[in-house]
């Protein structure tokens, strides 16, 4: 079977709807690559992605991303018909081909991209060295990455203006008369971070991770947070870990092959000049800064952020699209990232409902707008609403998730106190929930209303443990006490002043009310109206002196 006949289970084509810059579509067009057939008429049909391998955990599913995304290339396409000489070309080399991914934007034909999946790493490499070719001018570095661009032989391309994501949300196809429960099933499934937009984050990690490779061997780029706990919005940015020794997935040489040989050879190399972690991440991140915004093409340095608590290196990844994938890279807390993200991605994996209902209360709460736009805030973050969410999850008459005792172990290191205990897979931690809750979507969302109107923040803290915390001497200063899963002793919500804190408990009480009211028949986009007007009403001054009240 030539490429030809395999095409229609290869492409798969990803533009937004008319009108929109959001609504990305997957579509499977049955054209023949030989006839070139561009009939729009074709049936369309969305495909679910899985992998052959069977996810068991967290690495498992890292380490399926990480292998697509290193057997992948990103190949920018001249105008949308050249997909098809593309794949011709492909098919003559020779190339197995998994998955080809064509992407862009539905009003710019002549702005296309295709993300394609290779059976293995030797077909990219014949590829990159058979057949790649650099620029014959001095205004282009030689550079060598799997960011390719297809020229057929001819002039007068075109190019098309880059667009910052549009951070609006279209939803008014929850107008329809569905229940609550489906219109937030298709608000999630419409708006979520998909196939194409996963794939598209790992192979940038990959293709920093692969630029580094020659000096450091066994360095680590890894998409943290909402790319990879698997309730991210596909505009959400990306988070990214840098680490020169990748201690989660290549462990180091063990003694017994070692002794295979005499002795032991070991890499050559300087001595750190200076033992203080924050600042080698400064340094480094100027090497890393060097290379991403003037070597790597698409890339973008915005800036580097060398005075925070953790430096960060900002910049930007041009889209298929045209538009820009806000990226923000980092050197510390390697650790607490991947664990955090674990153990997020675990409790996703438990029940559906998890990450339907995270993701709805997270664009509820940037309307009441009780969680940070920007970084340092008062406002609750992303992550401690997220935790706010499973502990009501918790605390459920039948819970829908684990408490962190039957999911962590003590860890060795004093980094963290507990890490997710790799000897459990999802499926020991489903057979753990022996409660089957049944609920509805709407009376568990309703119920994490009701739940914090009424929560007493005073006397309790928020943690993800069996039994519900009471405030310990050393928190009762705080408003709001959330509990660092893996180092409980620490409070990960000190910026949260009483303000938002009794902002996020009206906004919660409003909510209820509304829902109360609509009979499960509740409009969304009345609702998230309504939401947004009382948040704009809330009067910071007679709000400071109830919440002064509160701490009498």
């Amino acid at each position: 079977m030539n490429l030809a006949q395999k095409l229609p289970k290869l492409v798969n084509r990803i533009f937004p709807k008319e009108n929109s810059h959001l609504n990305l579509m997957r579509y499977y067009y049955n054209k023949g690559l030989r006839t070139h057939n561009k009939s729009h008429n074709q049936q369309k049909t969305i495909q679910k992605f899985e992998s052959d391998a069977i996810v068991k955990n967290f690495e498992d599913q890292i380490t399926i991303r990480r292998r697509q995304a290193k057997n992948s290339i990103l190949i920018k396409l001249e105008n949308d018909s050249e997909v098809y000489g593309l794949l011709d070309d492909l098919d003559r080399i020779g190339t197995r081909i998994s998955k080809i991914f064509v992407m862009g934007d539905h009003n710019m034909p002549n702005n296309r991209t295709a993300l394609v999946e290779f059976e293995s790493k030797e077909c990219i490499d014949s590829i990159l060295e058979r057949y790649g070719t650099s620029f014959l001018n001095s205004q282009h570095l030689p550079s060598k990455t799997r960011l390719l661009l297809y020229k057929k032989f001819r002039q007068n391309t075109t190019t098309t203006t880059k667009q910052k994501f549009h951070r609006k949300y279209d939803i008014k196809f929850c107008l329809s008369n569905q229940s609550l429960d489906e219109k937030i099933k298709k608000m999630f499934d419409h708006f979520r971070l998909d196939e194409s937009g996963s794939r598209i984050r790992y192979f940038i990690a990959s293709v920093i991770e692969e630029s580094f490779n020659g000096l450091f061997r066994n360095c680590l780029c890894l998409p943290f947070g909402s790319s990879a706990n698997n309730f991210g919005h596909r505009t959400s940015d990306l988070d990214l870990q840098f680490c020169l020794e990748d201690t989660f997935f290549k462990p180091r040489l063990d003694e017994k092959h070692s002794l295979n040989l005499n002795g032991k050879m070991m890499f050559y190399s300087k001595t750190v000049k200076n033992t203080d972690e924050r600042q080698n991440a400064r340094l480094f991140l100027d090497l890393l800064n060097f290379i991403i915004g003037n070597v790597l093409p698409r890339f973008n340095v915005r800036q580097i952020v060398k005075n925070a608590r953790v430096p960060i290196l900002e910049f930007d990844f041009e889209l298929p699209t045209g538009q820009r994938l806000n990226c923000d890279l980092s050197m510390s807390n390697l650790e607490v990232s991947y664990q955090m993200t674990k153990l997020f991605w675990t409790y996703t994996q438990l029940d559906n409902r998890v990450a339907q209902l995270i993701f709805f209360i997270k664009y509820w709460a940037k309307l009441a707008d009780v969680t940070n736009r920007t970084s340092p805030s008062p406002r609750i973050t992303n992550f401690q609403l997220t935790v706010l969410i499973l502990n009501f999850l918790l605390r459920l008459e039948n819970p829908l998730i684990l408490p962190l005792e039957n999911i962590v172990t003590n860890n060795g290191n004093l980094e963290l106190k507990y890490i997710i205990n790799n000897e459990m897979n999802i499926s020991d931690l489903k057979n753990m929930l022996k409660v089957n809750n049944k609920s509805l979507l709407s009376d568990i969302l309703m119920g994490f209303f009701n739940y914090y109107s009424n929560f007493d923040f005073l006397s309790n803290t928020i943690s993800l443990t069996k039994n519900l915390n009471t405030k310990k001497n050393e928190f009762k200063h705080n408003p709001l006490v959330i509990l660092n899963p893996f180092m409980p002793e620490l409070n990960a919500s000190k910026n949260v002043n009483r303000q938002m804190l009794k902002k996020f408990s009206n906004a919660c009480n409003t909510s209820y009310e509304l829902m109360q009211k609509s009979n499960n028949s509740l409009n969304l986009v009345e609702f998230f109206q309504t939401i947004k007007n009382e948040s704009k009403n809330f009067d910071p001054i007679n709000e400071n002196n109830l919440a002064d009240e509160m701490n009498k």
